[in-house]
């Protein structure tokens, strides 16, 4: 007897709402609610409302930790206990390296240049390098299985000792 098909319920909505403000994954979310990815992904497609409870979800738990976030890198008291946070330097590069990227990311650039700050010299075409290479490998291979036969290189179990 074939399974009978499944159809998202209002409590089925409630929870995929939920579970994306978890942030769990589609896959995940999927399993939580009893069916398999493909089902999701399916009925995703077939009722908008399905669709949206999971985009709200996803919207309420990324506010909550951009809040929470917030909080970290600007301190704050909390509210039950009167307890207060200072502020939290890796919460504030956190925020304003995602906020603020052009000012506050962490770039890194690398610049190449010849002698003396001159322009880098090229000796060889790719070409050139490919047809060194093809000549150099002959030997490397014949080094290579010598090695092998007197128990020696990078293969060896004693590892240089």
């Amino acid at each position: 007897m074939a399974r009978p098909k499944w159809e998202p319920t209002a409590q089925d909505l409630k929870n995929a709402e939920r579970l994306a403000a978890r942030g769990l994954s589609m896959d995940q979310i999927a399993l939580s609610l009893g069916i398999v990815p493909s089902t999701l992904y399916k009925k995703k497609k077939l009722h908008r409302e399905f669709t949206e409870a999971i985009e709200r979800g996803r919207a309420t738990g990324i506010a909550q930790v951009a809040n929470a976030l917030f909080q970290n890198a600007t301190g704050f008291t909390h509210p039950d206990s009167g307890q207060y946070f200072p502020p939290d330097t890796k919460a504030q590069v956190a925020f304003l390296s995602r906020r603020d990227p052009e000012n506050w990311s962490e770039r890194r650039q690398l610049e190449l240049t010849g002698a003396g700050g001159g322009p880098v010299r090229v000796l060889h075409t790719p070409e050139q390098a490919a047809d060194i290479m093809k000549n150099m490998l002959p030997e490397y291979e014949g080094e290579h299985e010598e090695l092998q036969q007197k128990g020696g290189g990078a293969d060896a179990d004693d590892h240089g000792e």
